[in-house]
């Protein structure tokens, strides 16, 4: 992660500085941030072979100007094999990962688990069918939908969930 506000168009002053960096799980391979809890989410695809999973980092004490939580090693949360795409309704605070070697998007409940709390972290996350080998994926809290292509040529249309309990 970088400083925006010193590497940008207009100031390139912070453009040459080393960037922090997170140890953020087994194949990093999707990022969202959720906004309203200040959490990064990644998704890990684990070489497609093993039980993928979702890192969670705290965006508070790991962004462009504080490094002091980049070095902690962030809390984990389930998914399907091989999550790949990762996208976050801020409306219900949900998140979901879509998993390319189990045809599904695992939905994770971001109010307990995110950047500062983990109890809902070690739970095991819903899942949702998707079609064949799932990759992005886009949440459209007004449609109440989350989008998802396919490498069949399909996007799958799947409501978005509410919060779980």
């Amino acid at each position: 992660m970088f400083n925006g506000a010193t590497c940008d168009a207009a100031d390139a002053t912070g453009c040459g500085q080393a960037p922090a960096t997170v140890n953020a799980g087994f194949n990093p391979w999707g990022i969202a941030v959720d906004q309203a809890t200040d959490t990064i989410y990644t998704a890990n695809i684990a070489d497609g072979e093993h039980p993928g999973t979702v890192s969670v980092i705290n965006g508070a004490t790991c962004n462009g100007t504080n490094h002091t939580g980049c070095g902690q090693t962030p809390a984990t949360a389930q998914a399907g094999f091989g999550s790949v795409g990762i996208a976050i309704d801020p409306a219900a605070n949900m998140v979901y990962a879509a998993n390319i070697e189990d045809t599904s998007v695992s939905v994770i409940n971001g109010t307990t688990c995110n950047g500062t709390h983990h109890t809902g972290c070690h739970h095991t996350p819903a899942k949702a069918a998707v079609g064949n080998y799932p990759s992005t994926i886009a949440t459209d809290p007004a449609a109440g939908a989350a989008y998802v292509s396919n490498a069949d040529n399909t996007v799958s249309v799947i409501p978005l969930a509410h919060p779980m309990h």
